[in-house]
């Protein structure tokens, strides 16, 4: 616990300085170019090959993980399996690990709070508009859902896979599927980038937020570029068409059935790369809402679209792109920081534009 507080000081004081140190004690600036800046910092706090000095700042985010998660047998006497907490694939059901990234948000929010924030002009996106954003009502509710769990069964022969069919069944959080509309009025054709959000309006007591106070609860539920023509455009979307989610994983019978079909000649089997287990799941997109109805801010922003590299949404690596980028060799789609334009204060009436609507 001491180390992990001795490493907690040196970032916060890296961050409060402005510099992080190598192993020579040469110092790279965190505010000099933001891009870079915010890669050092979450470097040092992963704790990555990359990391200027392992040795110095350690690996927050690890050592957080194994610190609870081998609470037990923090000696590692006893031979014990890693908890569910230090495994990617279970460390969601325990309830320390949101905890932890609170944590470490916070790290990053002391960052983002000492850049200065943004101007209308930096906001602004001269000669585009939006007029008007439909979306409706949206519908949660709960529903059992089953999915299989054959591969927790050893077999011997590969001929007996077929004959597996073990289900659960699970009570989980769903939503109806919707879409909604965007009114975007253009003195020209441009091309555009468009970030939808979804946010509280009302803290606990019943009373709206300060949109300050609220910046942080903001959470992007999609990001897509769209060619905006001179005067009118209603932009259409639906929900399942998303940025940030992925589908239900394809349970590992049907798949087998498929390549099996396919290796028969009976038919085709297409790898889709871009259906990856990367991203939000799709059955969480929106929080659960309640019997009388909760009020959300659903909000809208238009840019222009900074052309990253040739080729920009060319079919990439996955279909969350906004939670899991574009894949090997390939440049982040977007010249905009991660949760642009809530990751910065907001103090005046500089923030409200044309091209964003609430």
């Amino acid at each position: 616990v001491s180390d992990i507080k001795n490493y907690e000081t040196r970032v916060e004081d890296a961050i409060d300085f402005g510099f992080v140190f190598d192993e020579h004690m040469k110092h790279y600036s965190l505010y000099h170019d933001e891009h870079d800046g915010i890669d050092s910092l979450g470097q040092v706090i992963e704790g990555t090959y990359n990391s200027p000095h392992y040795y110095f700042y350690g690996s927050l985010f690890h050592f957080y993980r194994l610190m609870l998660g081998h609470i037990v047998d923090p000696y590692h006497k006893q031979g014990l399996a890693p908890s569910a907490l230090e495994h990617p694939e279970t460390a969601l059901r325990d309830p320390a690990y949101y905890q932890l990234f609170k944590r470490l948000d916070h790290f990053f929010q002391r960052y983002k709070n000492r850049l200065p924030r943004y101007t209308h002009e930096e906001l602004n996106f001269d000669g585009v508009k939006i007029e008007n954003v439909d979306v409706g009502k949206l519908y949660t509710y709960f529903e059992e859902y089953e999915f299989s769990v054959d591969m927790t069964v050893y077999v011997s022969k590969v001929e007996e896979i077929p004959k597996v069919d073990i289900r659960a069944s699970q009570h989980r959080l769903n939503h109806k599927d919707f879409d909604y509309k965007v009114e975007v009025s253009s003195e020209k054709d441009t091309d555009a980038y468009v970030r939808v959000f979804l946010g509280p309006k009302y803290d606990e007591l019943g009373r709206e937020y300060d949109l300050n106070d609220r910046r942080e609860y903001f959470v992007e539920l999609d990001r897509f570029p769209y060619h905006v023509k001179a005067g009118k455009t209603v932009i259409e979307r639906k929900s399942h068409d998303s940025s940030i989610i992925a589908p239900d994983p394809e349970s590992y019978a049907k798949f087998f059935k498929n390549v099996n079909t396919a290796f028969e000649g009976k038919s085709e089997y297409y790898i889709d790369r871009s259906h990856v287990q990367c991203g939000y799941p799709e059955n969480l997109l929106i929080p659960k809402g309640q019997k009388g109805g909760q009020a959300f801010t659903f909000y809208v922003i238009v840019t222009p679209y900074v052309k990253q590299d040739e080729h920009d949404f060319d079919p990439y690596d996955y279909k969350a792109f906004s939670y899991c980028g574009v894949g090997h060799n390939r440049k982040y789609p977007d010249d905009k920081a991660l949760g642009y334009p809530f990751d910065r204060q907001i103090h005046s009436n500089d923030f409200f534009t044309p091209n964003m609507y609430f």
